[in-house]
């Protein structure tokens, strides 16, 4: 069918020469990851009826959790910032 076409994140494992999907979205499509500094997570925009950046570990457990949403607008990480307090990540 044309137009529902899904995309999701996959994560290329160098030592084991494996792919593992990290993200399963069946309601809309995953794009732009972007690992956090330490490589714990991947930060990624979800453009489903929910829409906005969500983040996971990388090693693929647990579930996705919700960062920040702006209605009608699409979000695209690019890169974190080292702040006094933690990290701040941009538009």
């Amino acid at each position: 069918m044309v137009g529902t076409q899904k995309s999701n994140i996959w994560i290329w494992d160098l030592f084991h020469k494996t792919m593992m999907r990290l993200t399963f979205d069946e309601g809309g499509t995953s794009t732009v990851p972007l690992w956090t500094p330490d490589g714990k997570r991947i930060l990624y925009y979800w453009g489903g009826a929910l829409g906005g950046l969500y983040w996971k570990a990388s090693d693929g457990t647990g579930g996705a959790e919700k960062i920040v949403s702006l209605p009608g607008r699409a979000l695209c990480p690019y890169s974190f910032l080292k702040m006094e307090r933690g990290w701040r990540y941009g538009k």
